[in-house]
Formats: C-alpha cells, structure tokens, sequence
C-alpha cells in the first residue's frame, strides 16, 4: 500500500570547484536553508499528476520506463545534446525521469500505482542554489518512503542524481545532489564521492547576492565544453582544484579569511573560463569592498548568484551595499540536516 509522504531538501550552495568536478577535482560545497518540498499522495487510478505552481503534468509507469530507457542510452552515447533538448522541452523531465529509474531498478517495473506529486521551491530557480538537486533529492526520498523502503543516503543519492543528468545536459557530477542529501560542508570527488567536511568554531556570514540573470544548466555546460576545446583551457580545471584543495585545509584550521580569499580565486578562474558575466563581477567587486572575505560566482554561472564570506559586523553593510545597487542580496545558514521526511 502507498504512503503519503512529504519530504524536504535543503539548497546548496558552491563554494569552489564548478565544472572542474567532472573532471575529477574536488569540489566544496554547503547545504542551506531554504528547502524544496515533494508532497506524495496515492490515487485510485494508475496515472502520475506532476504537479509544480501553475504547471502540471499527467504521465504513467510505461511512459517513465521509455524515458528513462532513452536517457539510459543517450548517456551512453555522451548525447549531451539530446538530454539538453530534453530539459527545455519538458519542464517535469528530471522528475519522470527519477521515477522511471526507480520503477525499474528498485521496483523492476512491477508497479501500476497512481500517484498525486506536488513540488514546491523556497530556493530561486535557476539561481545556482540547487534547486533543481534539492526537487530530486526530495523527490527520490519521498518515492522510496511511499513504496515502503526506509532508504540509506547512498540510495538517495544515487537516485537523486538522475534528475540532475537531465537537467545538466549529461554532465551531472553528483555534487548538487549529494550535499542537499547529507547537509553540512562537504567535499565531493567523482571517483570517491561525497565526503562531509568537520568544521571546526564559529562560521562567518555566508551571504547571497542574485544577479537576477538566469541561463540554463544545460546551455552554460555548453559553452564551457567550446571555450575549453576551441581555447585550451584545460588547466584552469587544474587551478580550481588546487584552490579546491586549499580550501579544504583551511576549513581544517578555521582560517575563514583564507578561505574567502581562495573563493576570489575561484572567480577569477571563473571569468578565464567564460562564465562569469558583468552582472556577476559588479556585485563580486561591490561586495569585496563593502568588507567582505571573498566572493565568486556560485553554481553554473552567466548570472545566477554570488555567494561571499563575511566577518559577521560586515554582514549588514554588505547587504546595503548590494541593495543599493537594486539588487536582492540575504544571509543563509548552513543546514546540517539534509534530507527527510515525514508520513502524512
């Protein structure tokens, strides 16, 4: 029998290690409040209604299992452009293609259950906080909850991120996912995974600017794989797991300040790269001279978010500083929960 399940994921955001993570460097990230949400209920007849605001989506298992079987082999087949069309044409695609997964790896295609999904969002779309990992990761934990599994992290994890290779066009790393999944700092490498980071004292202020600038995942993976192979900028993914790496120690030693020093670094790599835009290195440099640490650009780039570390008596005057410029700009905290969820 089907459970009704509501379950929850925070966003997440990047600190050092964008696009360089595909290519087995390091990656640092945190989790942060707010969350996503995936409310799960059971119907009386077989068909899924995806629903998400004013959007809205019937579909069945059958479809799913296509779904997901094409994705399968477009994966294979490094079909980047395929899975990109894919995500612009179906907004509820990840979502499909999560639960055409399970259904077949989890339940071997044996369910004909009809299901009413409701997703909402606190984190800015296509911001650079995840809010696409956080929808899968909600998601995955609250399909395994409503067929009656108490899942690991691992399980999650891995079911969360086919959403994100969707949304991704193909390159999907993992990081998003898995640090919405566990919470806290985490430090995640393709060939080992996720790693949470122990953070030792007091966090400064992390603090978000939004350029208010958007472009999808997809597209800016795009543009990176061109600058790279037409430019030779492959070392640059060496610099940023060196900073990666830096970064790492000095967490260790509770050195903040070093610590948003190298996310400075990051944003000039960032700008080599071709994924920083005007909007994002005005607030970079607005927010380096009202106090703060550092700041780089956070998750894809072409606009999005900046994210800075601050010295706590700074947080106010950099807000302003970032308001005056009319734009949002808000602290978040570090959510240390990850995933859950709760039988309704």
């Amino acid at each position: 029998m089907i459970k009704s399940v509501k379950a929850s994921s925070p966003g997440k955001i990047l600190l050092t290690g964008g696009f360089s993570v595909n290519f087995g460097h390091p990656a640092i990230c945190c989790a942060v409040n707010p969350r996503a949400y995936c409310v799960m209920t059971p119907r009386k007849d077989s068909k899924i209604r995806l629903k998400s605001s004013k959007r809205e989506s019937v579909t069945n298992w059958s479809d799913t299992f296509e779904l997901a079987e094409k994705v399968s082999k477009w994966n294979e087949e490094h079909n980047h452009h395929e899975l990109a069309a894919l995500a612009k044409t179906d907004f509820f695609a990840p979502q499909k293609h999560i639960l055409g997964y399970f259904a077949t790896h989890v339940l071997d295609k044996s369910c004909d259950d009809g299901l009413d999904i409701t997703i909402s969002s606190k984190i800015p779309i296509a911001s650079g906080m995840g809010s696409g990992g956080a929808v899968a990761t909600a998601l995955s934990q609250a399909i395994y909850r409503a067929f009656g599994y108490k899942p690991r992290l691992e399980q999650v994890g891995l079911l969360a991120i086919q959403g994100d290779v969707i949304s991704h066009g193909g390159l999907a790393s993992g990081v998003d996912t898995w640090t919405e999944a566990m919470g806290g700092f985490i430090n995640y490498t393709k060939q080992n995974g996720p790693i949470q980071l122990k953070v030792k004292g007091n966090i400064p202020t992390l603090i978000i600017a939004d350029t208010g600038k958007r472009e999808l995942s997809g597209r800016v993976v795009e543009i990176v794989q061109k600058n790279v192979e037409e430019n030779y900028k492959f070392l640059l993914f060496d610099e940023l797991g060196i900073i990666a790496k830096l970064m790492i120690e000095s967490n260790k030693d509770n050195d903040w300040e070093q610590s948003g020093k190298l996310l400075y670094l990051s944003q000039i790599i960032y700008e080599k790269l071709g994924v920083s835009c005007e909007e994002i290195e005005v607030l970079v440099n607005t927010m380096l001279k009202a106090g703060a640490y550092g700041a780089t650009l956070s998750g894809k780039g072409m606009g999005g978010i900046v994210v800075a570390l601050a010295p706590d008596e700074k947080a106010g005057e950099i807000i302003k500083s970032v308001q005056r410029l009319k734009k949002v700009a808000f602290k978040v905290s570090v959510d240390f929960e990850g995933v859950k969820d709760e039988i309704i």
